[in-house]
């Protein structure tokens, strides 16, 4: 296993790449991050149990800020899925986001699980189809599916 690229806070720019694009009709959000910036050791530390990491994190601010009362939610990377359902931040570098994780997960209902990529995939494909299906059906006006079990 390679060692995780650190580099001092000093030596490189800061510059925290937050693409979000929306689409006008369907109002959907899509986030990428980067890298964790640790203002208190000086470092910047990228990997990918840092990115996936902070990828979780922002799933979880955007339902919370959403008001959203409950979330479910569904991701790819079973080593941040099980740090969290362990419900203890590990003192490596992702412990500060899994402990960000865990403090909104306390303060709000949201389940966490792990689904593997491809059946992401399935799904992901499925919601695409169903939202073209009804652009075609009912054109450009915005249409809101509520679905409630």
């Amino acid at each position: 296993m390679m060692p995780t690229p650190r580099f001092w806070l000093s030596q490189v720019p800061l510059k925290i790449r937050l693409l979000i694009g929306a689409n006008r009709w369907w109002r959907c959000f899509k986030v990428n991050t980067d890298a964790a910036v640790n203002r208190i050791s000086k470092w910047i530390d990228v990997g990918i149990m840092v990115a996936e990491g902070v990828a979780l994190l922002r799933r979880i601010r955007f339902a919370v800020d959403s008001g959203l009362v409950h979330a479910f939610i569904d991701f790819d990377a079973k080593a941040v899925v099980d740090l969290v359902l362990i419900d203890v931040a590990p003192q490596a570098n992702v412990g500060v986001i899994i402990s960000d994780i865990l403090s909104l997960t306390y303060c709000n209902v949201i389940y966490i699980s792990y689904m593997s990529r491809s059946a992401n995939m399935v799904a992901h494909s499925l919601a695409t189809l169903v939202c073209l299906l009804l652009r075609i059906v009912f054109g450009s006006s915005l249409v809101l599916l509520l679905w409630s079990p």
